[in-house]
């Protein structure tokens, strides 16, 4: 590896000599992005159809699955997912990734295995991230080298890999590129580069709509403050084109939010104790993930769940070098950013986002307001490039490629961690329960065991696999797993409680459930013998048989009109 990045670090010097265009420097980016998401994500590459060892990976799947099963055959409702049945629009009840499920779809429509699917669209989010923050810190910086360092800070953040089972937060790469189309707009006075900032706002929406949110609030301050460079060309022809591409991006945006509104009818918003509980504090930007193999131990010292946020000692580091450079207007925007970032980040726990709740209530919705570290991760990864191209241009330039590829190396050296725990996906040949299923007749599916309802917080149970599964035979589920949960569906756990009672079989017939697949490998033994002795000997049930599904065995049942 060291070998090679060097070559890339050559070629990007000789190619800054003479120009900071052109493609050659950007296809060394996305290999440099690449080697570090292999690196950051091993032995996952080795194995692309297992994913990582969590239940949203299988519900990352389902979306995808969902995206591309509905555009074939009812896109008008795009949003209906077949989970949580009878409930509409339930796609709606987690970010629907809706850009990521139609680049999928084609690959769905070809059978391939939907693991593997999950894993490219995985990939692919970090590797776009890469190069597209190669492109804004080239911009800034001209230097290919210190814009290298950009790439492997923000791909390899220990924020990322915190959250390396969710698939839509890894697509950050339209946050860089928006800030790259407002400083051309700056610098080129173009409808069209206005044209390329609504783009990219609106694409970072129907990839992430947390990360679109935190971009669209972020900025309210930068767009202010880029006036105060000196490469701007008019004040007021830039506000007008930047006002115009706002009002166009709030057209387009709002389309894809309103079924967001229509679920939140149905299912409310977050608890005040919700967004506390998922807002940072200072201190967790002192945590990485457990798995970091240098700054682990700080994952439960200073940090919890999805509050580990620090972005590196050699990042940081490099970041404050950024003060010595001589575009210190762009460094103290920069350095902006990523105070807003940190700011937003604290949620409840800071000074802004209590007041932004009591007047942008669509805020409410959001629970981990924490994500919105990965601006401020952004912002870190392009002010360690001003400051690498501080260091560069103290060295000598015969020693400057072994700098830069010094830097690179050290980095993949703090930012590495342990092997990542992998579990097998799903795969493109339905399991045998499910391909019955698949062939028998229409009709309304449960699957058991259901999650305990009791239990605060609730667990999902094992309805991220049900759903994850149902991309083989897309009936009716009445399980089902998301950001929200119907009180509908936590009413019929509890009346399955003492299944096959008259209460339960009443709470089947009444959904017009048809099916009842009863997985073995998911109860204690003598649990599930005593159930399945219940269910053969009810009049309200009949055996159709016993087969295997992805986990062991299952017996199908059919509920009795």
């Amino acid at each position: 590896m060291p070998s090679f990045i060097s070559r890339i670090t050559i070629a990007g010097t000789n190619a800054s000599t003479h120009s900071t265009r052109g493609w050659l420097p950007l296809i060394g980016a996305v290999i440099l992005a690449s080697i570090a998401t292999i690196v950051l994500t091993w032995p996952q590459f080795l194995a692309p159809t297992k994913v990582v060892d969590h239940f949203d990976p299988f519900f990352s799947v389902w979306r995808l699955g969902h995206i591309a099963h509905a555009l074939t055959r009812w896109p008008v409702a795009l949003f209906d997912g077949n989970i949580f049945h009878p409930a509409r629009g339930t796609l709606a009840y987690s970010d629907a990734t809706l850009l990521e499920g139609v680049l999928a779809a084609p690959l769905f429509w070809a059978g391939v295995a939907p693991s593997l699917i999950y894993n490219v669209l995985l990939y692919a989010g970090f590797i776009l991230s890469g190069a597209a923050i190669f492109i804004l810190a080239r911009h800034l910086t001209t230097s290919i080298q210190a814009s290298f360092i950009a790439v492997v800070i923000f791909v390899m953040l220990p924020y990322r890999v915190e959250h390396l089972m969710h698939l839509e937060l890894q697509w950050a790469a339209f946050i860089p590129l928006t800030f790259w189309a407002v400083h051309r707009l700056v610098e080129s006075d173009r409808w069209r580069d206005a044209a390329l900032v609504g783009l990219f706002v609106w694409l970072q929406f129907v990839a992430c709509i947390y990360y679109g949110v935190f971009l669209a609030l972020v900025l309210l301050l930068f767009v202010p403050l880029v006036l105060l460079l000196p490469e701007q060309r008019s004040r007021r022809t830039f506000m007008l084109k930047i006002s115009v591409c706002g009002v166009v991006t709030a057209l387009l945006v709002l389309p894809y939010l309103w079924p967001y509104y229509e679920a939140s009818r149905v299912v409310g918003v977050r608890r005040t104790d919700e967004i506390v509980q998922f807002s940072a504090r200072l201190t967790n930007y002192f945590a990485t993930s457990e798995w970091n193999r240098l700054w682990g131990w700080t994952a439960d010292r200073w940090g919890a769940m999805e509050l580990r946020l620090f972005p590196g000692a050699m990042a940081l580091a490099l970041a404050a070098t950024s003060l010595l450079h001589r575009r210190w207007r762009h460094v103290a925007i920069y350095a902006a950013v990523v105070g807003v970032a940190v700011e937003l980040s604290l949620g409840l726990n800071g000074s802004v986002y209590g007041l932004l709740l009591e007047y942008v209530t669509p805020l409410r919705a959001f629970r981990a307001v924490a994500r919105a570290a990965v601006i401020a991760g952004f912002g870190v990864a392009i002010l360690a490039a001003f400051g690498a191209q501080v260091l560069l241009r103290a060295t000598p330039r015969p020693l400057q490629r072994w700098l830069g590829l010094a830097l690179v190396v050290l980095l993949f050296v703090e930012y590495s961690n342990r092997n990542t725990p992998l579990v097998p996906g799903v795969a493109a040949k339905p399991a045998d329960a499910y391909r019955v299923l698949k062939d028998a007749k229409e009709g309304v599916i449960v699957e058991l065991p259901l999650p305990d309802m009791d239990l605060a917080p609730r667990p999902p149970g094992f309805d991220p696999y049900y759903q994850a599964w149902s991309v083989w035979h897309w009936r009716p589920l009445v399980n089902g797993y998301s950001g929200f949960t119907p009180a509908a569906y936590e009413q019929f756990a509890a009346d399955l409680e003492g299944f096959p009672d008259e209460r339960s079989v009443r709470a089947l017939r009444a959904l017009q459930v048809r099916y009842v697949l009863v997985h073995q490998a998911f109860y204690a033994p003598a649990d599930y013998a005593d159930l399945v002795l219940k269910l053969t000997t009810s009049s309200a049930l009949t055996l159709r048989g016993t087969y295997q599904d992805p986990v062991g065995n299952a017996n199908l049942f059919e509920v009795v009109p």
